[in-house]
């Protein structure tokens, strides 16, 4: 058996949430910072392979069908800084 209150103190402890958020250093490197730490460097095809990886994910139609299977999997719209859900409860 558990204590409830205890459980909940650990899940909304704020030091503990703040641990496993990344640092705006952490989430902002650059190129060269993946170069020098990179054990093998790429290949021309695997740099080619994330060239065009990242050339679809910036397409217009592939957010869409992104968001789109996002809310039909999960039923939550996400519409920028709110998150409109579970919208399979209106139905």
């Amino acid at each position: 058996m558990f204590n409830q209150d205890s459980i909940m103190q650990i899940i909304n402890n704020v030091a503990y949430q703040k641990s496993k958020e990344l640092t705006e250093k952490q989430l902002n490197r650059d190129k060269e910072y993946w170069e020098r730490i990179r054990h093998d460097t790429l290949s021309k095809n695997e740099q080619a392979i994330y060239t065009m990886i990242d050339t679809i994910q910036s397409l217009p139609i592939y957010k869409k069908y992104t968001r789109l299977i996002y809310t039909l999997t999960t039923g939550i719209i996400n519409t920028g800084p709110i998150k409109i859900g579970s919208f399979y409860s209106f139905l």
